[in-house]
């Protein structure tokens, strides 16, 4: 795949994904899963990943998790997403994990979003610290309030 920027080609991104994900069936987020699995570029995984922003996958990748700990932002930040919307031990240990870290990653809140259980609050608790800036501030507050929520 070629290696292009800008403006025009993330709207062509986001035009193919709007296609993609409108009226998909599982067989057709199956096969972008199987596609992310194999997946090795950033660019790949990050346009990949932006499918499960707003739905739940079909099934949950090692590779997905893999790429939560350890991709460079922002894709470790598309993981989060896609991960959001999980409720599978991994995540909770995953999210877990991301609450004892020297410090928190943009969006690892969202670990929590489905995977949250009576007493987490105690973690969550413990592990936050506020971000510095008021955009970051502003997302981090969003995600326990979407904590709150479900």
């Amino acid at each position: 795949m070629p290696r292009v920027q800008g403006l025009a080609f993330r709207e062509e991104i986001l035009e193919v994904l709007v296609e993609l994900v409108a009226g998909s069936e599982v067989s057709d987020l199956d096969r972008v899963l199987l596609e992310l699995e194999t997946a090795e570029s950033s660019l790949e995984q990050d346009r990949l990943l932006s499918v499960f922003a707003q739905r739940p996958m079909p099934r949950l990748p090692e590779k997905v998790l893999a790429l939560a700990e350890t991709a460079q932002y922002p894709v470790r930040f598309r993981a989060y997403n896609a991960l959001r919307h999980v409720d599978d031990p991994r995540v909770r240990d995953l999210a877990i994990r991301s609450m004892s870290a020297e410090r928190i990653d943009d969006g690892s809140l969202r670990l929590w979003r489905s995977s949250y259980r009576p007493g987490d609050h105690r973690i969550i608790e413990a592990g936050l610290a506020l971000p510095e800036g008021d955009d970051r501030v502003h997302g981090a507050l969003f995600d326990v309030a979407h904590i709150c929520i479900a």
